[in-house]
């Protein structure tokens, strides 16, 4: 039997529970949560009238693109932020109207969106800045009376060759470039972020502030143990640490900001690029801040991923985002999205650019795309679902499929075998261990069928190996009861084509969910994914820590359904 310790992602969350203060940043890994963005965002005028639609989707929450009212009636986009246009406070009444009459059921995770466009304000431009962080007070303000976590701020323009938009965290793109040294740029830089911050903390000092770029992007620059000081000058988002920095400065002890890492997220393939994106994001970040701000980092900074649903599509599947011969479209998205969210601190973002889930209404604001992803991408919806709560989505194909679909042999222990132990079933447990293993007949007309039990085992299991192949899916399930001091679960390992024990990080210890029944009995259920190289799924019904033959571990109506 293999050694059954945690998968590395665990591990690796831990490690950083032990490292941060207690706070916002520990209670957000308890979760996971999805977020739906692109090019559809909702108006909150739109998400008003579409929220119950959206509510049937597996998400938990979107971004929303901001709008304010002007004197003459007209509508305006509000997320251009980086502009020296004045704001008027009345403007921000309809919008906040508008999210205060929304009342999300289940999508609860949603954010303003502020984008650093059209980004036509010079840094030492005092007047100009004067509006800008009156923007991002007026946004910070709705969020907070709307209801919403926060804001979702993107730091990069729409396009390299738009003329219209600088990259204002470029030191090569300014303006007095030839006047002022990066020095003098960075300095105003982290200026105006404690503007910005003080102005946001002032309105929302609990808020969310998730980045789709932050530190992320300047991962290149850590590889080495130099410090990247030497290459900001020239690096397209070189200010952008000294504007954070401005943020550090200034926010408040249960603010959170959140480093969405796009462009890592988009182009990590497997569960080890995620896990050492997320690594790198934790351990490197606070080299690119003022080290007065590491234990604010620590306590405040979340890691999350964004995945780029139009990958797993052609065109871009046959580029470099993934690799479409690593199994249907569906099942790769579920494996990318699991990975982002296992290597996490419980947030993934689905950005999406040719495809929409808000609807499309005769007056929306909400640019193209028009087709909708349900048609476009089928298995979007159910590959979702099934990352971000696997447990009730093994429940329920668990509890949609027949009898026949169970893979398990003798899956009622009706048959015997040796030792009055069931059929097809093989049995194991510690060399120190003396438990008892056993075959429980129902009595006559008993609803409850067969059972099979292990008592004063230390550590033991009931086992059945099925061939499975790479890639495919699996719900599996059981039914448990334990009394005493021992704990009873399901257990999953993966074997090759000779038997022999593999891809043991990929094996799996499901313990009991929710209460027991006025009988004792629990149900286990989950779905799992047979790694590359194995060839047989291990299903193990298991019991541990019997500290005598009083106590015991019963097990019941054992399932594994191929998906």
């Amino acid at each position: 039997m293999p050694n059954w310790t945690p998968p590395f992602f665990l591990l690796v969350l831990a490690a950083v529970a032990a490292l941060s203060t207690p706070g916002p940043a520990q209670a957000s890994t308890t979760q996971r949560r999805l977020i739906a963005t692109g090019r559809d965002n909702p108006t909150p005028a739109e998400f008003k009238a579409h929220l119950a639609a959206f509510e049937k989707l597996p998400f938990d929450g979107t971004v929303i693109r901001p709008t304010r009212q002007r004197a003459d009636g007209t509508t305006a986009p509000a997320e251009f932020a980086f502009s020296r246009d004045p704001w008027q406070p009345a403007e921000i009444e309809a919008m906040v109207l508008d999210l205060k009459e929304t009342k999300p059921a289940r999508a609860r995770e949603n954010f303003l969106a502020v984008l650093a466009q059209p980004g036509d304000v010079d840094w030492f431009d005092d007047t100009g800045w004067r509006e800008t962080v009156d923007h991002w007070r007026l946004l910070a303000r709705a969020a907070k009376l709307g209801g919403l976590r926060g804001l979702a701020f993107d730091a990069r323009p729409p396009a390299a060759t738009a003329t219209t938009v600088r990259r204002l965290f470029s030191y090569q793109e300014q303006s007095q470039r030839g006047e002022k040294d990066f020095a003098a740029y960075a300095k105003v830089a982290r200026d105006r972020g404690r503007e910005v911050m003080l102005a946001v903390g002032t309105e929302f000092p609990e808020a969310v502030i998730v980045c789709h770029h932050l530190y992320s992007d300047l991962l290149p620059l850590l590889v080495s143990e130099a410090s990247p000081a030497a290459l900001l000058p020239s690096h397209p988002w070189g200010l952008l640490p000294s504007f954070i920095d401005g943020w550090w400065d200034a926010a408040p002890p249960k603010m959170i900001v959140i480093d969405g890492n796009q462009e890592t997220g988009q182009r990590a393939s497997s569960e080890a690029a995620f896990n050492r994106a997320y690594t790198n994001l934790r351990a490197q970040s606070s080299r690119l801040a003022a080290p007065e701000h590491r234990a604010k980092i620590r306590a405040q900074l979340l890691v999350s991923h964004g995945l780029l649903l139009d990958a797993f599509l052609p065109p871009y599947e046959n580029s470099w985002f993934t690799d479409p011969h690593n199994g249907p479209p569906d099942a790769r998205l579920a494996a990318h999205t699991n990975h982002a969210l296992q290597a996490s601190d419980g947030w993934a973002w689905i950005h999406s650019e040719n495809g929409r889930w808000w609807p499309t209404t005769p007056d929306s604001t909400t640019p193209e795309p028009t087709s909708v992803w349900t048609d476009r991408f089928p298995g979007a919806v159910a590959a979702l679902a099934s990352v971000r709560t696997p447990a009730a989505t093994a429940k329920e194909r668990l509890a949609a499929a027949a009898p026949t679909d169970n893979r398990l042999a003798n899956a009622d222990f009706a048959k015997t075998g040796k030792e009055n132990l069931p059929a097809s079933w093989w049995s194991w447990q510690r060399e120190d261990s003396r438990g008892t293993a056993r075959r429980v007949t129902p009595a006559t007309g008993a609803s409850q069928p067969a059972t099979v039990v292990w008592t004063g085992a230390i550590e033991a299991t009931f086992g059945q190996d099925l061939a499975v192949k790479a890639g495919e899916t699996y719900a599996v399930g059981a039914r448990l009861k334990s009394t005493g001091h021992g704990t009873a679960s399901l257990k999953i390992g993966w074997k090759d084509s000779r038997g022999k024990w593999t891809s043991t990080a990929a094996a799996m210890e499901i313990p009991p969910d929710g209460s027991p029944d006025p009988d004792g009995w629990q149900s286990v259920a989950a779905l799992v994914r047979v790694p590359a190289g194995a060839s047989q799924l291990a299903f193990m019904l298991a019991a541990a820590g019997q500290l005598s033959s009083e106590e015991q571990a019963e097990f019941a109506q054992p399932v594994a359904v191929k998906l």
